[in-house]
């Protein structure tokens, strides 16, 4: 499962408090234990003759425990909660790291399974998201999306995405939100995203949200599609929306470009192996140390053919998505 402690302040200041809470009830009992058995000790010496105290020296001992159990209880009242809570954040930091570390080396070198790190995740989107499930590499219960699809459309699938309550979701719409409107431009767009993902925020509020730029379409796609010219502008608007807001931004520019052999027919989708790439690089933002970020550059080809063939994503033809996807991808 991907690692939950992305913006995830609530679950980490629980964690944070359940063990502050177990450090501080562990030390309190071995206090209290000392403290009982000196007790039970000098109860024992009161039967005890004076010569027995005399020769045993038991009071002295006594004398001893308790000095010890109330000199441990000050020592450790001293230790204050917040020196307790510091060791915990940096203990996990150092975990958190380690296992980012690991996680992006496996993504570099493509071993591992790409999907895996889906598991709690979810894609909402239009045609082209479609295709992480109708390619069969993510289950359908993990991607909603429809042919035609705008961002303002997401909300039907706000109590489902309530109830799986996924630690990231990845959004992917724009193409149809530019096709529907008379004069698309960047400033409106992002308006609109900005409004739908409030909302999101607000069904899923524990869930970091990542914000797919939209995905250019071929120059044969451009040419069928002439308003499609303005996605490089749309997507210079959202992406400083997203950096207004605080979402994360995922720039699918590069491996695009480096793949140009990987459209469908129609210019605008694509083919299967794909998508490896694209959830590759979503992964690679998820997962990039704080304050860097992915610059939608080259994914490696060999490990995304090699992610493609372990994961066991069938290519079920580019025109099972093109046939039914074309036209809504048009709005229509």
């Amino acid at each position: 499962m991907p690692v939950k402690y992305m913006d995830n302040n609530d679950r980490i200041r629980e964690v944070r408090q359940t063990k502050i809470r177990i450090v501080v009830a562990v030390v309190l009992a071995v206090a209290a234990v000392l403290i009982i058995t000196a007790v039970v000790r000098g109860r024992k010496a009161d039967a005890v003759t004076a010569a027995d105290l005399a020769k045993e020296n038991v009071t002295g001992t006594n004398a001893g425990d308790v000095s010890k159990g109330i000199a441990f209880l000050e020592e450790k009242e001293a230790v204050s909660t917040q020196s307790i809570e510091n060791k915990i954040r940096a203990q996990e930091a150092s975990d958190q790291s380690e296992q980012r570390d690991q996680i992006l080396s496996d993504l570099e070198n493509g071993s591992g399974d790409i999907w895996s790190l889906f598991s709690d995740a979810v894609i909402l989107g239009d045609s082209r998201a479609m295709g992480f499930s109708t390619f069969e590499y993510l289950p359908t219960d993990r991607v909603f999306a429809s042919t035609g699809d705008t961002v303002d459309q997401m909300e039907q699938y706000f109590d489902q995405i309530s109830t799986l309550n996924p630690s990231v979701i990845f959004v992917c719409y724009g193409m149809n939100d530019i096709l529907k409107q008379l004069n698309p431009d960047g400033a409106t767009i992002a308006s609109l995203f900005r409004d739908e993902l409030s909302k999101l925020r607000q069904a899923a509020p524990e869930a970091k949200i990542y914000v797919n730029s939209i995905l250019p379409a071929s120059a044969a796609g451009q040419a069928d599609q002439p308003s499609l010219s303005v996605v490089p502008d749309v997507n210079a608007a959202l992406k400083q929306m997203t950096q207004e807001e605080g979402y994360g931004w995922i720039d699918c520019d590069g491996i695009v470009s480096e793949h140009q052999d990987m459209y469908d027919e129609d210019g605008v989708h694509f083919v299967t192996d794909f998508y490896p790439i694209w959830a590759k690089q979503m992964m690679l933002q998820v997962y990039a140390p704080e304050g860097e970020a992915s610059d939608g550059g080259s994914t490696g080809d060999a490990a995304d053919s090699q992610e493609s063939t372990d994961t066991g994503g069938t290519d079920t033809g580019s025109e099972d998505v093109s046939a039914e996807n074309v036209n809504g991808t048009s709005g229509e």
